[in-house]
């Protein structure tokens, strides 16, 4: 009667708010409490639809997840259900942010991912790629602080964890923001030292990934030295552990 609200489409049993300012002005009247529940709710329901009726459903799920867990940490709540809902959020916005990174929307990347980043624990497995791919993000959109803080970050906790081919990871991406970034002037041999001890660590077992970022650092090094007649062996080496 007071038109706040209307069919959402044609024919559908869903409402929809008249506009953005009515939406806002309901959910502000709401409880924190009964935010989270709603988000939580919401979330529900969109996994159990049809894929195809929801587009960005990680993103989506993510976000709803992490309002919930948002609004229960601002009254207090730390207990194994926001752990939970924290875990969920920041895998959904993980997935998403990946799909970003191989599609190159690299601003939606490091939104995304930087995100996830926040939700996930140490202990997740996912959290590592996380960390490496919003570091990557960072960098091309030229947040180097926040990449170098990401990466330093990641190289703690590998050392912590001996987890010796992760942390070789983090040192090479830290002399690829260096690189990029500064301070000058770049002492290019350490970085080329770098790269030898990567390739050396990366060969047995083969890590194809790392190799690849350890030849496009060294290519990198050489093209800032002036050094071209060592690029085309360098790349074409890169070139087969794409």
């Amino acid at each position: 009667r007071k038109r706040l609200v209307r069919p959402s489409r044609p024919a559908g049993s869903e409402l929809a708010f008249q506009h953005v300012l009515i939406q806002l002005a309901a959910y502000r009247s709401m409880t924190r409490e009964d935010r989270a529940t709603l988000h939580e709710r919401f979330a529900e329901w969109l996994r159990a639809q049809p894929p195809a009726q929801v587009p960005s459903l990680d993103e989506q799920l993510g976000y709803h997840l992490e309002q919930a867990v948002a609004e229960r940490r601002v009254l207090g709540v730390a207990d194994e259900h926001d752990a939970e809902l924290a875990v969920r959020a920041g895998e959904h916005l993980a997935a998403a942010g990946l799909r970003a990174v191989w599609r190159y929307d690299v601003t939606a990347a490091a939104n995304l991912l930087s995100r996830a980043y926040e939700l996930l624990p140490a202990e997740n497995p996912q959290r590592r790629i996380v960390m490496q791919r919003l570091a990557e993000a960072y960098q091309v959109v030229g947040r180097l602080d926040d990449a170098e803080s990401a990466l330093t970050t990641m190289l703690r906790e590998a050392e912590d964890e001996d987890d010796l081919r992760l942390a070789q990871i983090a040192r090479l991406e830290l002399r690829r923001a260096k690189l990029f970034g500064g301070p000058y002037p770049i002492k290019l041999h350490s970085i080329l030292e770098e790269t030898g001890r990567a390739l050396d660590a990366f060969r047995e077992p083969p890590d194809e990934g790392g190799l690849a970022l350890a030849y496009y650092v060294q290519a990198y090094v050489y093209f800032r030295a002036a050094e071209m007649h060592e690029m085309p062996t360098i790349v074409h080496h890169g070139y087969h552990h794409i």
